[in-house]
């Protein structure tokens, strides 16, 4: 090669040095910044997010009564905060052999893992295998962090960080393990191990503790309650990691792989320790749905703890014992239940409830949620509205006959309306009554009539406005309480009779939120007041109902209870066919409403009427609600003309309702009531008034 080459080569080789070095110094020296850029931003970033975010998940919110006593916490998203000791070693292994072996090595991050992590992602240009270790799904969850993107991969990193610079590895485990999402509405390992199993964590067997570790990956996917064999896998696929990092314990793993999977029923889990504050929960939630952020320190609730606490117990205890007394009792078929609700006449608020006998083996709430037929119950509500459509009907009279059930169609659609709303074996049919009579006596046919004279459609567009949260019969059978209502309805309606006929029902169980933004008041707006009956109807209808309390019958549990002098006003009926209890009443204060039955339609058996089965129950939550002292109305005017009509001409009787007036009133009175005809024919009364033979 000549002297002229090699001098080129040099000067060549020399050129492409200098270049090199000068890119390699420019990717480093735009690498380094590029890495102080990222460094920076994500550290502010990440100084930007409040740590004391993660303690909220301990504390919970408090939950007080309407006079700032507690009634019990409730933590975030259905979690049951645990302290890392009361976590079984077993689980803290799993978790950190399946999630994180490196975790007490890391400090926020593993290079290792994510190394491996992001060769992958680069090779398919996206986020398919994250290499998160526990600090950084901590960061994940509890601050929001969602996406499958690089920035906010980096994010959760330098968060990570932080978390590890200021929490002990105990508090970081303790932190995630009420944090993690357990699928199907569990959050936290405390909630998942009750919600699986039906135990408190510390009752977790190796295999049980693994399979909560094994879903957390795909919690919907793994779920056992959905796809067992999956939840199986993903178990044994935890304990065989396990027996990589404990090979001692390699038969007691083995042994637990062996073991089936066995959670309890879906429908059975325990999500809430009772009714009230699973009901509080449900306000919250539609709190998130209005725009409320969250979370919330402390709540406050419009019930009285005093009373709330004394309730679930009588209500268990009443329901076990009259139980015993039923005839009807069928093995195999679900239990006797009953739920209670007590509310301010004024307001509305409620004051307690109880949604059933035991809520750990029958969660459902059937004060607030469940609906069922009210029957003869309903009747004082139906009188309210057609005595606010014609209140004239005081001075009326009406034919109590028997009644062509195709009229009602209560039970079938032939044959006679059976007369059950009196609570009588023996019913009697007692010819022309005044109105207001033949509600005191629950007389069923008379009501009808009266419906169907005065416009059933009229009378209906008064009750709607109760504002039944279920749509109510468009027949006649509606104003005998053919309808599945729910009893805080059913309550607030007939707080409305004992309120001279105004309605509240613009209230929140949640009465004030203090949540870290703070606080917020739900007050009842003057638009949740409204006029439903007329003053003059609901008053006629609470004097019937302080007039039915004085039956002897009643009055004797009312004077076992010490609240036989208040002047109290109730109603007692059943759904046709005995399968359903309520008695409702109140004071001028609050109301009380009880429903007794089972959660099937079938029969309490015969003979079971409310004043013997749901009357009780209520005279002493009443005892208890207005401790001993009820304000009723101790003076109201008697039913006139309690008895038949008798009059001697037709300027002293009262007017017969026109439906059912065949002769004049002087005819009428000196009438003769005549056996019933069979069979009945249609739109006809068995009994005709007649005249006497001159």
């Amino acid at each position: 090669m000549s002297k002229t080459l090699k001098a080129s080569w040099k000067i060549l080789r020399r050129h492409w040095l200098k270049t090199l070095l000068i890119s390699a110094l420019t990717l480093f020296v735009a690498g380094l910044v590029a890495g102080l850029w990222i460094w920076r931003t994500f550290s502010l970033a990440a100084a930007e997010v409040d740590l004391t975010e993660l303690d909220k998940v301990k504390e919970g919110t408090h939950v007080e009564d309407r006079h700032g006593e507690p009634v019990g916490i409730l933590f975030a998203d259905n979690r049951r905060f645990v302290t890392l000791n009361q976590v079984p070693k077993d689980v803290i292994d799993a978790l950190i052999a399946t999630e994180d072996a490196r975790f007490y090595q890391h400090g926020g991050f593993d290079y290792q893992g994510i190394s491996r992590a992001m060769v992958r992602n680069v090779s398919r240009m996206s986020i398919r295998q994250g290499g998160s270790t526990i600090t950084q799904q901590l960061a994940r969850q509890a601050f929001n962090l969602k996406g499958r993107t690089f920035r906010r991969k980096l994010l959760e990193t330098f968060v990570a960080c932080r978390i590890e610079q200021n929490y002990s590895k105990s508090d970081i485990l303790e932190y995630y393990l009420n944090q993690i999402y357990l699928g199907n509405g569990f959050y936290g390992i405390g909630s998942g191990a009750r919600g699986y199993f039906g135990k408190e964590i510390g009752d977790l067997t190796l295999e049980e503790g693994a399979l909560l570790v094994g879903i957390i990956k795909a919690p919907v996917s793994f779920s056992p309650f959905k796809n067992m064999e999956a939840a199986k896998r993903a178990r044994n696929l935890t304990l065989q990691r396990m027996l990589v990092l404990h090979p001692t314990e390699s038969k007691r793993i083995e042994r637990a792989i062996k073991q089936p999977v066995r959670v309890v029923p879906e429908e059975s889990r325990v999500e809430r320790p009772d009714y009230l504050l699973a009901a509080a929960e449900r306000h919250l939630e539609n709190l998130k749905k209005e725009g409320e952020t969250g979370p919330w320190k402390k709540v406050s609730l419009s019930v009285d703890a005093r009373l709330q606490s004394q309730l679930d117990n009588k209500v268990s205890t009443y329901v076990t014992r009259i139980e015993k007394e039923l005839t009807d009792a069928e093995p195999g078929k679900s239990a006797l239940q009953a739920a209670v609700v007590v509310i301010d006449n004024k307001t509305g608020a409620i004051v307690a409830t109880c949604g059933g006998r035991d809520f750990k083996t029958s969660p459902f709430d059937r004060a607030l949620l469940g609906h069922r037929p009210v029957g003869t119950a309903f009747l004082p509500l139906s009188y309210a509205a057609m005595l606010t459509v014609k209140p004239e009907l005081d001075s009326m009279l009406v034919l109590d006959a028997p009644l062509d059930n195709r009229r009602a169609m209560i039970g079938g659609e032939r044959g006679v309306l059976g007369e059950w709303g009196g609570e009588t074996d023996q019913p009697v049919h007692e010819g022309f009554v005044p109105v207001l009579h033949s509600l005191a006596k629950g007389k069923t046919g008379a009501a009808v009539r009266v419906a169907q004279d005065i416009g059933l459609e009229r009378t209906r567009e008064i009750l709607l406005r109760c504002g039944f949260e279920t749509p109510l019969s468009e027949y006649s059978s509606v104003v005998l309480g053919s309808g599945a209502l729910r009893l805080i309805d059913v309550a607030r309606a007939f707080a409305a009779v004992a309120n001279d006929g105004v309605l509240s029902t613009n209230h929140s169980l949640v009465t004030q939120t203090h949540s870290y933004h703070g606080v917020r008041e739900m007050r009842a707006e003057e638009t949740g007041r409204h006029r439903v009956f007329n003053p003059s109807a609901a008053e006629q209808v609470r004097n019937v109902l302080v007039s039915a309390m004085k039956d002897p019958e009643k009055l004797e549990v009312l004077r076992a209870h010490r609240i036989d002098n208040g002047g109290l006003a109730g109603w007692g009926g059943t759904a046709y066919g005995s399968s359903d209890a309520w008695f409702i009443g109140f004071d001028k204060n609050i109301t009380c409403a009880v429903w007794i039955g089972y959660d099937e339609t079938r029969s309490m058996g015969k003979g079971v009427w409310a004043k013997r089965v749901a009357l009780p129950l209520w005279a002493e939550v009443m005892a208890a609600a207005t401790q001993g002292r009820p304000e009723g109305w101790l003076s109201t005017p008697a039913i006139a003309n309690q008895g038949l009509p008798s009059f001697a001409d037709g300027s002293s009787g009262r007017e017969v309702i026109p439906m059912i007036k065949a002769t004049s009133l002087a005819e009428a009175g000196a009438a003769k009531l005549v056996a019933p005809q069979s069979p009945v024919l249609m739109g006809e009364d068995p009994y005709q008034p007649r005249p006497t033979a001159p």
